[in-house]
């Protein structure tokens, strides 16, 4: 499989997987950012890409910086589809700290992991028909978040 990229500006970089067995590839900023304390804004990554088809393109955090700074990627994952060609790639970071970040260019600022897509075909059913599709031995509506214990 192959997705191919590129080079919007002479600051970009075209991302490479670290280890024989990394899920992502990290993603580098192009250009120069101060971003404020508490501030959401875009680093642009001097890139455009061509995923393989069914797939999209994932934009995550990158540990170590979650871990040692305030900074964020806004919207985890972000979602770069298939047919974002020739647009491009931009990370959306959030300062959570109280002052100013600065993002210089060549800073690995978040990864990208590609994956595979599934559509659906998302149809309208009335609750008698959605009470005998969801028959298990979980369909009470009275569930949800924690429903099934915490074991922290």
């Amino acid at each position: 499989m192959k997705t191919y990229f590129l080079k919007l500006n002479d600051n970009a970089v075209i991302p490479e997987y670290q280890t024989e067995k990394s899920s992502g590839f990290d993603l580098v900023a192009a250009e120069r950012v101060l971003i404020p304390g508490g501030e959401t804004m875009v680093v642009k990554t001097g890139l455009s890409i061509i995923l393989p088809e069914n797939t999209e393109l994932q934009i995550r955090p990158r540990s170590g910086l979650s871990l040692k700074g305030p900074l964020r990627i806004a919207n985890a994952p972000g979602t770069i589809d298939e047919d974002y060609v020739g647009k491009e790639i931009g990370i959306i970071c959030w300062n959570t700290g109280r002052l100013s970040l600065r993002i210089e260019v060549g800073d690995r600022i978040a990864q990208g992991v590609v994956c595979p897509v599934i559509r659906t075909e998302n149809l309208e059913v009335d609750e008698t028909t959605y009470n005998k599709l969801a028959e298990s031995k979980r369909t009470s509506r009275n569930g949800g978040f924690g429903s099934t214990g915490n074991n922290v």
